[in-house]
């Protein structure tokens, strides 16, 4: 008796379970409607020349959030945010051609792209910057500018920036530690 009273517990179990798992899917209708409203509403709004709108549909094709994913119409979308000075377009454009995603790698677009968005103060773009300078990478090889990017960066709380910093200090004691700001960046008293 008692293993005929587990099937039947298990048997309602599995019924509560499937009706659950309807109901869950039901209720994400809705929220898969709101997605749709939003990426319509982004979608107008970048074709009137929003940046940040730009900017955000080219996040959600490159994600595949509310679209099929798609790296050319990602870039296409990041372009015209980027060329409109968008840090986080212009950011994302490197990494897209750094990577090689939707477009053919090319590391010097990479680097042209990562430097507009580091002359706004995009520390991911600063740190990037850095390591193409350190590895010659895009662009001539320059251990100077490598510290000058490494340093923006981590004085933003990049830990990478902080971290190839000190790398960078650790290696080639010589180089100019100006007032301490390396122990400050490095959290050394």
């Amino acid at each position: 008796m008692q293993v005929r009273g587990l099937v039947i517990a298990g048997v309602l179990a599995a019924f509560v379970a499937s009706t659950t798992s309807v109901a869950a899917q039901d209720a994400a209708v809705p929220g898969r409607a709101a997605e749709e409203l939003e990426t319509q509403d982004l979608r107008r709004n970048a074709s009137q020349g929003n940046a940040e709108a730009q900017f955000q549909l080219g996040v959600l094709y490159a994600h595949g959030r509310g679209v099929v994913r798609d790296d050319a119409e990602a870039i296409r979308w990041y372009r015209k945010a980027a060329d409109q000075d968008h840090a986080g377009a212009q950011y994302n454009l490197g990494v897209m051609y750094d990577s090689g995603l939707g477009v053919t790698q090319d590391d010097t677009q990479a680097a042209h792209w990562y430097r507009k968005a580091a002359d706004q103060g995009d520390s991911g773009a600063q740190f990037n910057l850095g390591v193409m300078y350190a590895s010659g990478t895009g662009l001539a090889g320059d251990d100077t500018q490598a510290v000058q990017w490494y340093r923006k960066a981590a004085e933003q709380g990049h830990a990478g920036g902080q971290f190839n910093l000190g790398s960078m200090y650790a290696v080639a004691p010589g180089w100019p530690r100006g007032d301490g700001a390396q122990s400050r960046i490095m959290g050394v008293p």
